[in-house]
This record gives structure tokens, C-alpha cells and sequence, in this order.
């Protein structure tokens, strides 16, 4: 049906407006100047005045007609009726009430989620965009932002304040006078003003109380497909603060849909249209509606998305398989089809996009071999590279990746080895490591790189506009861990300068005891005296537990609130380069790692080595040997283990530098013990009195007892921050 075109009378008030602006003033039925300056938007090329209708013309009982999709791509015709103009403090100052019917309506059960940004139609002229509606009350009515503010989002640049949502309190403004005292008949209520809440989660309320109506819009629904539940429920955690809400579809495209319906599908107003976060083996996309389109450009929603401002997400036709009517709130039920363009702004007046420019996106592929199983599965997904969803949604969906490739949930060894790509990066970050989880291998394997990626998203260095992660797992169910049961010096005393073998002897899970050989440096600047030796596993835990996707949430939650306590930075890195060093020098899980603070006399002038230093080097190139340099063992020391010397990673804390030496085994390694050796001075005898080797062993003998109490679990760790 065609709309109805300007009448006369339209037209001469049409002329009136345009000389009034003209001559500076404003005088409208009972409007004000700003209330008509919102109405008619800003002066632009994007939309005539005489396609738009002036909210100052509007009263109460004005009928219009509204477009949506209610099945299918076809765009129907339902009918409007003005209730009333609301006036409020927001960005957004008014919005309009009305009541909508007609069969689609009737159909759909009312406003739908998803018919969002549907545009409405006063004598041919645009008023604005279906935006708002409350579920558990009548679902005929709803609210219309005006257009004018939604066309100003397709002219802001990234630098301009984002609008606020339409909350507040709101008062009829459509008659003469102030309308404060006011009062109309809304769903059977005497209703004086409207109070809009910001949404919390996806709960909606509505309460009546002496004239005055209090609502909570319901969240954005976000469609989520290919996800399982335990996916979708990490990534609803991620969402709900920025009012998000899940619902769970099949399927993630519209493989199935005949190809006519894609063809035939547009982006023109009144079709539907999807905002994807996340496209490929999973979809996680928003459902709403164009209210406007000049060439390239269009707006939409009529109110924010995510509320995001300044933003870069897939646009994508999409195919309505039906509307589901709900007594809670009717919802549309879709699948996207093409990417055409890139959302550019999200903002309280609603959503601006333009067609034709593809978005800037992560491209993730997690490839899983199942060893007990002999399987290797491929999972792909592009997501959104927007620096505050993107950790977040790598995390949901590398989490199903690794889920769908070994088909299960529960413990198990993984190893894995991750690459990340960017712009701003010099080469491409590749590390591997070993993760065992007695409860949940799929999410422990996936600490390290989420870490990571939240590290260089949160660099204070310079930006990095990440291109690709890619995550290789190969996973068992066998526990591939090692208990350290001692570790003894070759001997009890040493000189500054000197090397020291130690004998380390771990024992493999319900397997046979091996022992290990790292080289201990003792540095030329130790003064004499007793130095305590660490030896135990490597690992550093995990500075950003919230994104870590933990299967015990709750667990998760505690370490939370310790980590919002702390205002240390993760890292004490002074560059870009200094950073990437930490990621890619830090301790892995299956290394020995063996450390001390050496011993320097208080009286003692001398600076110690800095890092860079001549003897730093040269006590690196001393304690590393070269064939563990490059991260290979050493031959086999003739007895089954091997005999290997670990590698020096210089470390700097508070001035202090410890020594440290580190020898990758093939288990992930548990527990520590300690040892202590002497330092003497070169024109010193030996210390005939010292007793090393019983201290040491009592030792032993006392941590083995206490730590073959119970099994050692990911909680039993302890954990050393970089």
C-alpha cells in the first residue's frame, strides 16, 4: 500500500515551520523551541524536513502506520495510534507513547523484541522508531523514539559523547501549559509521568503507583547459536553488565533458507537486520529493524544497543523463521544471512551503520586432537574486534571449541600451543605450555592465552589491532603430572663463580622416579654465608581470573575480588618489547624451576649486577647450556632419566635478582622443596661443622608427609605473580 503523501494543510504548516526557523523564533501548538528542534533533528542532507513529522503537530488520538518483519524477509504494515508525547532530561527529550494493532500485531502477540528501530509513519511523513516495550503488561504498547536524534548519529565521529540511554523520569508534553499535572489512561492506569530504569539483566518490571508508572525495559535478547549451555552461561556472565541477556537458537547462519529469500532481502526500512559479535561455527547476534536508509547509510533500534558509542560490528540481512508469542515479552526468532556493512555507532537514540564496509575482526580457529579418542576437530569463528568484548567473546568461543573437540567436560593433560597476530606486534606471539585440571581441562587450557590477550588489549604502550589467534590443543585424559620429592646439592659448599650440579628427583604420577640435573651458578658477587634454594614447579597463575573461564564460577568470583583489591600492575614492563619479553619468558607449567636470593654483605660497596650487565651475561651464558638454550634436552645421562641444565631468566623485583634456572620436563610439575648450600670465601677452608646433607633430608622427609596428605589439586597451588 502506498503511504499517504503530504495534504495541504500539511504543507502549509510545513512552509510556517520553515520561515519561523528563518526568522529566528519558534511558535508551534503548544511546543518549545528545543521540543521542535529535536523533532525536525539537525539541519542535514541525510533527511528532507518535509520527510519528517514535527512532534510540535502531534497530539493525542493521531493514527500512522508502522513496518516490520513478522516471518520471512516480507515487510507488513501494522497500525499506530498516539497516546502521548512524554518529555524528560535525557540526550533523548522526548519520546512518544503509543498503542499498536492490526493483524501482523495480533499475529505476533503484541511489540516483539526484534521489531526494534520499526519505523512509524504519520501522514506519509517519518516520526521515529518502535523502541521501547514492557513485558508482563499490554504488549500493544510501546514507546517512539523520535528520528531526529537517530539522525544525528550518522555524523558523529568518534570523539563526540556518546547519547545516554532514555532513562528518567518522563511527563506528558504534548498539550499547552506544562502538562506537569497531567494525567492519561495507560493500560488501564491514570498515569501523570513515566519513570524508565536502566535494564538489569534480562528482567523487566513494570509498577503503578499513584499516577505515576515505574518501568525497567526489558535487556537486548542476543541470539546465540552452536554454543552449549555452559558457553552460553560464560558468556551471559561476560554480558549482563552491559544489560545483555541470552537466548539459545539453532543453527548460527541461514544455510537452509532458500535462495529467493536472500535475494529479495534488503536493508531499507522496516526489514530486519542483525548485529553479529561473533560469526562462523558460532553466531551470537542481536535482532532489530531499519527505521531509515540513505544510499550507504542507515539507522536503527531506536535505542542503544549496548550503549557502546563509537563501535565496529557486522551488519548482516536476516531471515525471521517466526515470532513466538510470549506472555512475558513476544520475541522474533532469526538467523542472519549476508554481511553487508558495519555497525559505526551505538548510542542512546539508537544504532548507525553503513553499508558496504566490512567490519575490523579476530579471526580464531582452535584445532583439538583428542588423544585417547584419535580425533582432530577445527572450530572457526571471526569475532568483533572491539577492545572491550573481544577477550570476552574469545573466551566463550574458544571455550566451546575446545569443548566440541573432545566431547566431554572434565579432567585431563592438555598441551597447548597458541599464536596471536596483529597489527603493532613485531612478529607473531607464539608460546606453548602443559595445563592438568582434575576437574575441568577444556577451561584451564584456555588461562594462558586469554591472559595474554587481555594483556596486550590493556597495554599502555601503544595500540595492537589484533589480526588472528590461533589455539592448538592436543588433550588426554591421563594425569601427566610429576611430584618434586627432593632436591641435593653435588656438594655442600661452593665458591663464588663456581657451578653447582643438583640432583632432582621427581616422581611421576603411578609412575617410576626420575632424577634431573640443573646447574646452579653461584654468582662472582656472593659473599660467604648460607643461601636458602627453592626448587619447585613452574607456573605463575593467573592475574586476570575473570577472564579465565573457571568451571567453578564461584571460585572464580573469590579470586575476582582479591585480584579488584590489588592496584599493583600485572606487570612491571617499561615498554612494548619489555612486555612481550614477560609473556613469552614466563614460567610453564611443566618446568622445574630452581631459584635463590644469593647472599651479599651488608657492608659491601659494590652495586650488584643490573640486568644487561657483562656479569649478568655471563652468569646466563654459565648456568644455561647450549643445547637447553634452544628448549632441547641434553642425552640421556646413561641410568633412563635425563640429565639436563636448565636455562637463566634474569629477573628484576624491588632490586632484588634472584637466580633462577628452569628445565622443561614432559610432565607438568607439583610441589617444591628446599635445600640450602655454603658460600665461602676464597681464602676460606671448608666448614668442617656444617652438617648440610641431615638438615636437608629432615626436610624432606617432613614436606613429603605433608604433602602426600591429599591429592594435589589446581586450588593446592601456589601461585607466583610476574
Amino acid at each position: 500500500m502506498l503511504l499517504r503523501r503530504l495534504t495541504r494543510d500539511g504543507a502549509f504548516v510545513l512552509i510556517l515551520v520553515i520561515l519561523t526557523l528563518v526568522l529566528g523564533g519558534w511558535s508551534l501548538l503548544g511546543g518549545t523551541r528545543a521540543y521542535a528542534e529535536e523533532a525536525l533533528g539537525s539541519p542535514t542532507d541525510t533527511a528532507k524536513l518535509g520527510d519528517i513529522f514535527p512532534l510540535g503537530e502531534l497530539r493525542p488520538g493521531m493514527k500512522g502506520i508502522g513496518k516490520t518483519v513478522a516471518v520471512g524477509t516480507t515487510i507488513e504494515e501494522f497500525q499506530v495510534e498516539i497516546l502521548g508525547v512524554l518529555a524528560g532530561q535525557e540526550t533523548v527529550k522526548h519520546l512518544v507513547l503509543v498503542q499498536v494493532s492490526g493483524d501482523v500485531i495480533e499475529r505476533m502477540g503484541g511489540i516483539a523484541s526484534g521489531m526494534s528501530g520499526s519505523p512509524v509513519y504519520i501522514n506519509g511523513r517519518l516520526l521515529g522508531a518502535i523502541s521501547y516495550t514492557f513485558d508482563l503488561t499490554d504488549h500493544r504498547l510501546g514507546m517512539v523514539t523520535p528520528i531526529g536524534p537517530m539522525l544525528d548519529l550518522l555524523h558523529l565521529k568518534k570523539d563526540v559523547t556518546a547519547w545516554q540511554p532514555s532513562t528518567g523520569t518522563w511527563h506528558w508534553a504534548d498539550g499547552e501549559g506544562d502538562n506537569q499535572g497531567d494525567t492519561r489512561m495507560v493500560a488501564n492506569h491514570l498515569v501523570k509521568r513515566v519513570s524508565i530504569a536502566t535494564p538489569q539483566g534480562d528482567k523487566s518490571q513494570a509498577l503503578y503507583a499513584d499516577g505515576h508508572l515505574q518501568i525497567t525495559p526489558a535487556a537486548t535478547p542476543l541470539l546465540v547459536g552452536g554454543m552449549d549451555d555452559r558457553a552460553r552461561q560464560r558468556l551471559a556472565a561476560f554480558l549482563e553488565p552491559l544489560g545483555m541477556s541470552i537466548m539459545a537458537v539453532t543453527g548460527t547462519s541461514a544455510g537452509a533458507i532458500d535462495g529467493e529469500s536472500k535475494t529479495t532481502a534488503k536493508i531499507e526500512p522496516g526489514s530486519a537486520f542483525g548485529v553479529q559479535l561473533v560469526q562462523g561455527d558460532v553466531g551470537v547476534m542481536a535482532l532489530g529493524t531499519v527505521t531509515y536508509r540513505d544510499n550507504n547509510d542507515f539507522v536503527g533500534f531506536g535505542h542503544p544497543f549496548m550503549n557502546r558509542g563509537a563501535v565496529d560490528l557486522f551488519v548482516s540481512t536476516a531471515y525471521i523463521y517466526t515470532t513466538v508469542n510470549s506472555l512475558s515479552m513476544p520475541f522474533k526468532l532469526g538467523v542472519p544471512m549476508d554481511v553487508v556493512g558495519s555497525l559505526t555507532q551505538d548510542r542512546g537514540a539508537g544504532v548507525a551503520g553503513h553499508l558496504g564496509r566490512l567490519p575490523s575482526t579476530v579471526d580464531l580457529k582452535v584445532k583439538v586432537t583428542d588423544k585417547d579418542l584419535a580425533t582432530t576437530r577445527e572450530f572457526r569463528a571471526q569475532v568483533a574486534n572491539d577492545p572491550g568484548l573481544m577477550v570476552s567473546l574469545v573466551s566463550a568461543a574458544a571455550l566451546q571449541g575446545i569443548d566440541q573437540g573432545i566431547d566431554r567436560i572434565g579432567s585431563g593433560t592438555s598441551r597447548i600451543v597458541y599464536q596471536i597476530s596483529g597489527q603493532g606486534l613485531p612478529q607473531p606471539l607464539v608460546r606453548d605450555n602443559m595445563f592438568f585440571s582434575p576437574i575441568d581441562i577444556s577451561a584451564v587450557s584456555l588461562a594462558e592465552v586469554l591472559e595474554t590477550l587481555q594483556l596486550l588489549n590493556d597495554n599502555e604502550f601503544q595500540a595492537i589491532k589484533l589480526d588472528s589467534v590461533e589455539i592448538t590443543a592436543q588433550i588426554e585424559g591421563a594425569r601427566r603430572t610429576a611430584f618434586i620429592e627432593k632436591a641435593t646439592p653435588t656438594v655442600a659448599e661452593a665458591l663464588p663463580g663456581e657451578m653447582v650440579d643438583v640432583e632432582v628427583v621427581i616422581r611421576p604420577y603411578r609412575g617410576q622416579r626420575e632424577t634431573k640435573i640443573l646447574k646452579l651458578a653461584i654468582p662472582e658477587t656472593a659473599e660467604r654465608g648460607v643461601i636458602h634454594v627453592t626448587v619447585r614447579g613452574g607456573g605463575m597463575g593467573y592475574l586476570f581470573p575473570e577472564i579465565t573461564p573457571f568451571h567453578d564460577i564461584a571460585h572464580q568470583e573469590t579470586k575476582k575480588t582479591d585480584m579488584d583489591v590489588s592496584m599493583e600492575p600485572p606487570t612491571s614492563a617499561d615498554s612494548l618489547e619489555k612486555l612481550l619479553e614477560t609473556v613469552l619468558e614466563r614460567e610453564k607449567h611443566h618446568e622445574i624451576v630452581m631459584e635463590y636470593i644469593p647472599y651479599y654483605d651488608t657492608y659491601v660497596i659494590e652495586p650488584l649486577p643490573m640486568p644487561g650487565s657483562s656479569e649478568t651475561d655471563k652468569e646466563s651464558g654459565a648456568s644455561a647450556g647450549d643445547e637447553q638454550a634452544n628448549g632441547q634436552p641434553s642425552a640421556d645421562n646413561g641410568n633412563g632419566s635425563k640429565a639436563e641444565s636448565g636455562k637463566y631468566n634474569p629477573w628484576n623485583e624491588d632490586g632484588t635478582e634472584p637466580v633462577r634456572v628452569t628445565l622443561p620436563t614432559r610432565y607438568v610439575i607439583e610441589g617444591q622443596t628446599s635445600f640450602e648450600i655454603t658460600v665461602r670465601g676464597r681464602d676460606e677452608g671448608p666448614f668442617d661443622d656444617l652438617d648440610l646433607e641431615g638438615d636437608e633430608e629432615q626436610d624432606y622427609e617432613d614436606e613429603s608427609e605433608s604433602e602426600f596428605q591429599g591429592e594435589l589439586t589446581d586450588e593446592g597451588n601456589s601461585f607466583f605473580f610476574w
